[in-house]
Order: structure tokens, then C-alpha cells, then sequence
């Protein structure tokens, strides 16, 4: 599949669209098309774009930045420092699951796919996507960098909060383009061996990460909470007192704004069998 033929079927589609018709993104796709033909390269053709397919723009809580595909047979897979399931996992990567492990003294498994991650909103961006075999940075300088940083200011322009970690001085030069205020960027050195001891080891940016979710994903923020608990209150009260028809609309409401949406059904359901008792009771005496 030629580089103009991506269509990206999710939130990603207008930004694609709009990069497609730039006359850099236009260059690229030549020069990438033209090294897939004639060189061994790096991710496989229908990974270049794994990380946009399996995280939705919609779905993004954190971005991590890295710099170039693996450069090795059977490494790149299209996600920022991920390898497939059975290969060996570089050492950046090592370091990165032992960085975890020192957080939760919890052990890490054994395979390096971290696609679970980006089905979780982790996206696994690389500055450049594509590489030459053996040759690491050869796909430098061609359009990428154009490309991924209008990747990383598209994110910027979300109003919600969104993590970033950014290691290494590469990523680092990439904070002038992260200025929402909702930001939370996190940075250290490169979890490589010749840097990890430096600062990456005991940064403690995922336990920092999990409370920025707690903070800022909480499943029932405090205040929904509350109304809703009143509203499905209001509810079983009102059933009792006989308002069958207008007793179910408070817990409905409930049911559409909160995700309490157990205790919502639950509290409709056990109306439902109320009404029902009654009627029946009703039906008793008339007869």
C-alpha cells in the first residue's frame, strides 16, 4: 500500500486528510514508497501507522516520544519502543519494565508488545516512522519531523488533560510544542543504558502518571456522583408515593450522566417490580 493510500478509520481521519494534501507530506510518501521498493525497511508497510490505528485520538491519556523505528529485522512494529511478542526486547525497553518493576515492586511479563498499552490511550509516537534496515536516522530529515510534530501540536489542541513523558534530550526539545495548560508533562533522561542511571531510574513517572488518572479520570467525579445519587433517591421515594409514571425520569437522568449506571438500572428495575406489585395488588382488591 502506497503512503497516500492510508486511510486512518477513527478520530485520526480529518488530520490525516489535511496532512495528505500538504505538498512535505506529498514528498515523503514518494521517498517512502520509493525506499520500500528498492530497500529492506522497517516497520512492515502496514505498521507505519499502528500507533494511530490502535490508539484514538479520542482515547489519548498519555503520549511517549520516541526517535526512530528498530532498525533490526523483525524489531519495529510501529509503536514507540515496542517489539513484537517473542522477539528480545532491547534494552531502553529493559530498562523501561524495570523502572515499573522498582515503582510496584511487581514484575513485569516477559514480552515486549506493548500494544495492550496503546489500546489503553498510551500512544507510542516515533519523531520518524519509517527506517533502512541496519541504518539507524536514515529516514531522517525526509518529511517525518514535519509530520510527527504536527502529530504532537494536533494533541496540544485538545481541551482535556493529557500526560506526556518525554525522555531524553530528543524528546525533551519537543515541550516547546506541548502548551495547553492542561498539560502534564513529565520528563527525565533516555531509559538507555548509557543514560537510565542518570535520572531515568527512580523518576517514578508512572506512579506519577496512575495519580494523574486518578485526578483526571476518575469514573465518577465527585459532583455527578452526588447529583445522581440524589436523583436515583428521588426516584425510589417517588415510587413509593405513588408517582409511578414521572418517578423513573430523576433515575433516568442519572443513568445518562453518571457512571453509576448499575445502580441507576438496578434502582428502575426494583421501581419496575414495585409498579408491577402493586398493580397487581390493585387488581386483587378489585376483583
Amino acid at each position: 500500500m502506497y503512503l497516500l493510500d492510508y486511510n486512518i478509520n477513527n478520530g485520526w481521519s480529518d488530520f490525516f486528510e489535511e496532512q495528505k494534501r500538504q505538498e512535505y507530506f506529498k514528498d515523503l510518501a514518494s521517498f517512502v514508497d520509493a525506499e520500500y521498493e528498492n530497500n529492506t525497511v522497517y516497520p512492515p508497510r502496514d505498521n507505519i501507522f499502528k500507533a494511530f490505528e490502535l490508539t484514538d485520538i479520542d482515547d489519548i491519556k498519555l503520549v511517549i516520544i520516541g526517535q526512530d523505528p528498530y532498525h533490526e529485522k523483525g524489531q519495529a512494529m510501529g509503536l514507540a519502543f515496542s517489539v513484537p511478542k517473542g522477539v528480545r526486547m532491547p534494552p531502553s525497553l529493559c530498562n523501561i519494565y524495570k523502572e515499573i518493576e522498582m515503582e510496584y515492586n511487581y514484575k513485569m511479563p516477559p514480552s515486549g508488545d506493548l500494544t495492550s498499552w496503546a489500546k489503553k490511550g498510551i500512544f507510542l509516537l516515533n519523531n520518524v516512522l519509517t527506517v533502512r534496515e541496519h541504518e539507524a536516522n536514515s529516514h531522517k530529515s525526509h518529511g517525518w519531523e514535519i509530520f510527527t510534530d504536527n502529530v504532537i501540536k494536533y494533541i496540544n489542541e485538545i481541551d482535556r488533560p493529557i500526560c506526556y513523558m518525554l525522555w531524553g534530550n530528543f524528546a525533551r526539545s519537543k515541550k516547546s510544542l506541548i502548551t495547553n495548560p492542561k498539560a502534564y508533562v513529565l520528563e527525565s533522561t533516555h531509559p538507555s543504558p548509557l543514560s537510565a542511571s542518570r535520572g531515568f531510574f527512580g523518576c517514578n513517572h508512572f506512579k506519577k502518571f496512575n495519580a494523574f488518572l486518578k485526578e483526571n479520570y476518575d469514573p465518577v467525579p465527585p459532583v455527578t456522583y452526588f447529583v445522581s445519587i440524589l436523583l436515583i433517591t428521588v426516584s425510589v421515594l417517588s415510587i413509593s408515593t405513588g408517582f409511578a409514571i414521572w418517578s423513573f425520569i430523576p433515575a433516568l437522568i442519572a443513568l445518562s450522566i453518571s457512571s453509576l449506571k448499575a445502580l441507576a438500572v438496578i434502582a428502575i428495575i426494583g421501581m419496575l417490580a414495585r409498579l408491577l406489585s402493586s398493580r397487581e395488588r390493585m387488581a386483587f382488591v378489585a376483583s
